[in-house]
């Protein structure tokens, strides 16, 4: 029985991981295509800010958005969802970014994170269910991985 432990260590996981694809990354998305798909789902952009990653490895561009159903009453310290979209060149240097995202934020807060293609997108903090519901709409109808 000892013996079989050892292998189970390491079968195990590799079953459990073999389903879990990676992101196709020479799908056609874009940061443009996911804006209009927020825009799409009734979600307004009250802020629209530059990303500012000098020094991320094949970093393109990137933006981030505080959202919301009606902007007459837009709070920067709550907005109703808080989603910001990365473009990268290279499936290492996304990834990378996606796994300093899930491991590295202090203080851990509620996320979610989405790999489309070459982009990279999260909806970050505080945010209204119905907002995320319609975050997750949009980012189901655009080409899945």
């Amino acid at each position: 029985m000892k013996s079989l432990f050892p292998v189970l260590a390491f079968v195990l996981p590799a079953l459990l991981f073999a389903g879990c694809a990676r992101p196709n990354f020479s799908q056609p998305v874009d940061g443009g295509a996911i804006e209009k798909a927020l825009l799409a789902q009734g979600l307004r952009i009250c802020v629209r800010v530059p990303m500012d990653s000098k020094g991320v490895q094949a970093f393109v561009r990137g933006t981030t958005y505080d959202l919301a159903s009606d902007c007459s009453g837009y709070d920067s310290n709550s907005p109703d969802a808080r989603v910001s979209v990365a473009v990268f060149t290279k499936t290492a240097a996304r990834d990378a970014a996606q796994r300093t995202f899930e491991s590295g934020r202090r203080p851990k807060s509620p996320a979610v994170i989405w790999a489309r293609g070459p982009v990279l997108v999260t909806l970050d903090g505080s945010r209204s269910p119905e907002a995320e519901a319609a975050v997750r709409r949009a980012l189901a109808s655009v080409t899945a991985p």
